[in-house]
C-alpha cells in the first residue's frame, strides 16, 4: 500500500476513496455503470483526493457539466416514461460520442489508484 500525500489527515477514508476511484472505473469498464453516473461520482472522489486538476478528473468533470440535465441512476425516479425515452437517447449518443476518451481515462484512474488503496 502506497503512503498517502502529506495533507492527509485520515489514512483510512484516504485509501477507502482511492479504491472507489478503481471500483466505479471497473464498473464503468465492465458495464455494470454507464459513463454519466460514473462521471458524477468520480467528481466527488476528486474533491476528497484534491486531484480536480488532474486531466483525467478534468475529463470526467467536464462530462458531468455537459450532461448534469439528464437522467441517469436513481435520478430517473419520477420521471414521465415518454420524457425518459428522449432522454436515454441523449444519454446514448453522449456516451458513445465520449466512449473511447473514457475507457482511456478510466483505465488510467485504475492505474494509479489501485496500488494506492
Amino acid at each position: 500500500m502506497i503512503a498517502p500525500p502529506d495533507w492527509v489527515t485520515n489514512e483510512d477514508s484516504w485509501h477507502k476513496t482511492c479504491r472507489r476511484v478503481v471500483a466505479r472505473c471497473n464498473d464503468y469498464l465492465e458495464g455494470r455503470m454507464g459513463l454519466i453516473e460514473m462521471a458524477r461520482e468520480l467528481c466527488k472522489f476528486a474533491f476528497w483526493l484534491r486531484c480536480q486538476d488532474d486531466a483525467d478528473f478534468v475529463f470526467f468533470r467536464a462530462v458531468e457539466s455537459e450532461t448534469d440535465h439528464l437522467p441517469v441512476g436513481r435520478f430517473r425516479e419520477g420521471w414521465a416514461a415518454d420524457s425518459l425515452a428522449l432522454k436515454d437517447e441523449e444519454v446514448r449518443k453522449v456516451e458513445e460520442f465520449y466512449r473511447k476518451d473514457a475507457v482511456e481515462a478510466a483505465t488510467r484512474l485504475i492505474n494509479r489508484f489501485k496500488g494506492k488503496s
